[in-house]
């Protein structure tokens, strides 16, 4: 009778962990835990990646308001765009020439840095702003 006791536990774990699994696998890419703002978006702020690049790697938009972000690789290779705890959970990812991904975003007053956070990316350069005046 224990046996079976813990065979049932033991199955109930597995299953547990398999659960588990798959809630942190998220699911096709973007950002997971980050809410999009709903309604329109004032404008599209268009971004490259390539070879541990940005372009453009600054921006300034004329107003606080929400806009859509869209990432484009022109490259091989995998990248990111992120703001860190400035907009925690807002993540891009594209992986292969011509791959995009976009998301909205809600603007406030002040400046926004964006990042890579692949290793060693950022260190290499792959790093930029949006100003919002």
């Amino acid at each position: 009778m224990s046996r079976s006791r813990l065979h049932v536990r033991g199955g109930a774990v597995a299953v547990v962990v398999f659960v588990l699994v798959l809630a942190g696998c998220g699911g096709g890419g973007g950002a997971s835990s980050y809410k999009q703002p709903t309604g329109p978006a004032l404008d599209t702020i268009s971004v490259e990646s390539g070879n541990l690049f940005f372009k453009p790697r600054t921006f300034t938009v004329p107003q606080p308001g929400v806009y859509l972000i869209k990432l484009t690789n022109t490259q091989s290779g995998e990248h990111t765009l992120v703001f860190g705890s400035k907009v925690p959970g807002f993540r891009l990812d594209v992986v292969g020439e011509g791959s995009t991904q976009q998301s909205k975003i809600d603007l406030k007053r002040g400046k926004y840095t964006f990042w890579c956070d692949l290793p060693g990316h950022r260190a290499a350069g792959m790093e930029g702003t949006i100003t919002v005046p």
